[in-house]
């Protein structure tokens, strides 16, 4: 039960937090996405000029102007085209841009200046990017309108115009902040461009009045940063543009009763012993010995004799024999004990000869003998010893016993009624947030602004209006904002802002901004109290194919300089 508690206080917060995100993200789509800031500056503080910052952006030093006294065009060609060329090589050195009408009397005609404006605070040392600037909206403006004039104002000059178009004569001042865009000219009964500046310049011909168009490029890392900041509001607010949610509801009732019994009694004993003993030796020694000796001999001998004296001579095969039974009795002997006393016999006397034998002279008359032996000794003997010795003795004793008994009861009993009624119904609904939804749109939308930006260039552009009198400088903002409008002006809110004589602190320093050519600044707290605020200017974002519109030049003549 507390898992479900708390599983529920999970969810609860949870929803709680995504409707506090989606609350916060909207908050800051309004800022971000419909601008609806813009309806509420004259509402706002504004930042006030240090004295310091106004010396720094001194006119004569930051500032050089030109008046356009004749701009011809060709009948059929594109001015918007060419004015995104001359506006963008004259901003490609991050200096802002400023279109100028000036009507100084009542019933007087209309003066255009345009003017280059470098940040002092910007600025680097040795830098002519002002010069430059100046120089390159004069050259390309002649290149691409042809035969147009232009008159050139010193910067003293140019300073003290400043000081007398933006004076304290100017008691009410106007803004208007909005995105230009081009209407359907085939809807026009003779198709014909109905959005020049010089619709404007004629509906407010005769009166007293100065209008200034003021762009400043955006830098190409400002421009990344508002794309992811886009970017990042979209992936945030998608979760939110639609909502699923699934009802299914079921019901079903089941009972069922159920019995059982049983009883189940076992004893079983079981003993065993079981013992085995075991011994074996066994021993086996075998001695050997064999030894054989042999002796082999034979002795043939003649004697012949005749009257007469002689010598007698043992004749060399019997002194050989006699040697060699000399050395046959010593090694019989010698090998055999007591075999020197068996041989003798054997041999008899002539044995006996045969072992001191002499040369003799001996007078004879016939001696013959012949002698004859044969003597063979051969001694042989072997020994064997062999004993063997085996001893085992082996034990086993084994005993068992077993006992068992086994009772068992069992009783089953089922009951069962199973009553089931279901009920199914599934339900699917989707919650489209319509609010949500438009912002995603308006963010696409803006996304591909910016896109069109990065290519053509991207610039924080507002219109001015000053006079005398709140009524003039109100007609002078409403008359240029409905120029303005047209398919898909709406992807930004518009905003229309007056300040007049009730605040003339406010009014005189939008004056000092203004003649500065310098966005108005204004502050506005996070919440009551809070020590820090957010920075806004009456400037939305156009890309280099609107500012033509923002900053448009006359198509035709008008009441001030010529136009062909």
């Amino acid at each position: 039960m507390a898992n479900e508690l708390e599983v529920q206080q999970m969810q609860q917060f949870s929803a709680q937090r995504s409707l506090n995100d989606l609350t916060d993200q909207l908050t800051l789509a309004d800022h971000l996405v419909y601008k609806k800031y813009l309806t509420e500056l004259q509402n706002y503080g504004m930042v006030q000029l240090s004295p310091e910052m106004l010396k720094v952006q001194d006119p004569a030093q930051c500032i050089r102007m030109f008046q356009l006294q004749k701009l011809t065009l060709k009948k059929g060609e594109d001015m918007f085209q060419k004015l995104s060329t001359v506006y963008y090589s004259s901003m490609a050195q991050g200096c802002s841009l400023a279109v100028m009408i000036d009507a100084p009397e009542k019933n007087a005609g209309a003066n255009i200046y345009l003017g280059v404006r470098e940040d002092p605070s910007k600025k680097r040392m040795k830098s002519h990017n002002l010069e430059t600037s100046s120089k390159a909206l004069q050259k390309v403006l002649f290149s691409n309108f042809p035969g147009s004039d232009t008159k050139g104002i010193s910067p003293i000059e140019g300073k003290d115009l400043l000081e007398e178009a933006f004076g304290d004569a100017q008691e009410a001042v106007a803004s208007v902040s909005c995105v230009a865009a081009l209407r359907d000219k085939s809807k026009t009964e003779d198709k014909a461009f109905v959005q020049g500046i010089e619709r404007f310049m004629d509906a407010m011909d005769g009166e007293v009045y100065t209008a200034l168009f003021l762009a400043e490029p955006v830098p190409a890392d400002t421009q990344a940063t508002i794309r992811s900041g886009y970017e990042n509001l979209y992936s945030s607010l998608s979760p939110f543009r639609k909502s699923t949610w699934s009802y299914t509801e079921n019901q079903s009732m089941a009972v069922m009763e159920s019995l059982c019994s049983g009883t189940s009694h076992t004893i079983s004993d079981t003993s065993s012993t079981t013992t085995t003993d075991g011994t074996s030796q066994s021993s086996s020694v075998t001695d050997g010995t064999q030894k054989t000796k042999g002796v082999s001999g034979g002795i043939n001998g003649g004697i012949g004799s005749s009257s007469g004296t002689s010598v007698t001579k043992v004749s060399p095969v019997a002194g050989g024999i006699a040697g060699i039974l000399g050395l046959g009795g010593m090694a019989a002997t010698a090998l055999i004990p007591g075999a020197g006393a068996v041989i003798g016999p054997l041999l008899g006397t002539a044995g006996r000869a045969v072992g001191g034998m002499a040369p003799s002279k001996t007078a004879f008359n016939s001696i013959a003998r012949n002698i004859g032996g044969s003597l063979g000794v051969n001694a042989s003997w072997s020994t064997s010893h062999s004993t063997t010795e085996q001893t085992g003795t082996s034990h086993s004793i084994s005993n068992g016993t077993s006992h068992g008994t086994s009772d068992s009861t069992s009783q089953q009993e089922s009951h069962g009624t199973t009553d089931t009624r279901g009920m199914g119904r599934t339900q699917q609904v989707e919650l489209c947030n319509k609010s949500v939804e438009e912002l995603l749109e308006r963010i696409e939308s803006q996304l591909k602004r910016i896109k069109e930006s990065e290519d053509y260039g991207c610039y924080k552009c507002a219109a001015y209006f000053l006079s005398s009198a709140s009524s003039t400088a109100l007609l002078a903002a409403n008359t240029y904002r409905a120029l303005m409008v047209g398919e898909g002006s709406s992807v930004e809110s518009g905003a229309v802002n007056v300040w007049q004589n009730d605040e003339p602190a406010a009014v005189a320093q939008l004056r000092e901004y203004l003649k500065r050519f310098m966005h108005p600044v204004f502050a506005r707290p996070l919440w009551e109290g809070a020590p820090d605020s957010l920075l806004y200017t009456p400037a939305t974002l156009v890309s280099g194919r609107e500012l033509p519109m923002h900053l448009g030049l006359p198509t035709r003549s008008v009441h001030g300089p010529a136009g062909h």
